[in-house]
């Protein structure tokens, strides 16, 4: 967004059958740019995120995790990201594990963590190679850690792989 003053915490769904998108309850950890998503077994996880302080006229991060259940339409609190990060990624390793890493925190962080949603909780993993918001994809056996801003407007075009059960 060119104006952070203009975020909402709307949510919508999309049928890729028919192209329809509905309106769905509002996100209940506020107005977010950049937070984190992923879809294991129906729910959908929201992970950290920045919001907009108009207080003090800049942007924040939040740590705060949420789950969506599509079946139910309704949305629940889960425990909070380690710490307040927006531009993390996320990506599903299984059935019950999601992978999240990297972001922009007090700066760009290669910090990476699985959460476990059977268990609600977060386990500290290998680090991501560059501190950096890039993506995470999932392709047969690896994890590629894909490019992404290392840096204030800086890009890399760099991508690293690792096997994901080497995560777990």
């Amino acid at each position: 967004a060119n104006d952070l003053k203009t975020i909402t915490n709307l949510a919508y769904s999309l049928d890729l059958k028919t192209g329809k998108s509905a309106c769905v309850p509002p996100y209940p950890g506020g107005s977010l740019f950049l937070p984190a998503a992923a879809v294991v077994g129906g729910q959908v996880y929201v992970f950290g995120g920045g919001a907009w302080d108009a207080v003090n006229n800049r942007a924040i991060n939040t740590s705060s995790a949420f789950t969506y259940s599509i079946k139910a339409g309704q949305w629940k609190a889960i425990k909070p990201y380690p710490f307040p990060v927006r531009g993390l990624a996320a990506c599903p390793l299984d059935n019950r594990y999601i992978l999240l890493g990297g972001g922009y925190g007090e700066g760009f962080t290669n910090f990476a963590a699985i959460y476990d949603k059977n268990r609600d909780e977060y386990t500290e993993t290998v680090h991501v190679p560059v501190p950096a918001m890039a993506s995470f994809i999932k392709a047969g056996d690896f994890i590629y850690w894909v490019g992404g801003e290392h840096a204030m407007r800086q890009r890399s075009d760099a991508v690293h792989r690792i096997r994901w059960k080497d995560l777990l």
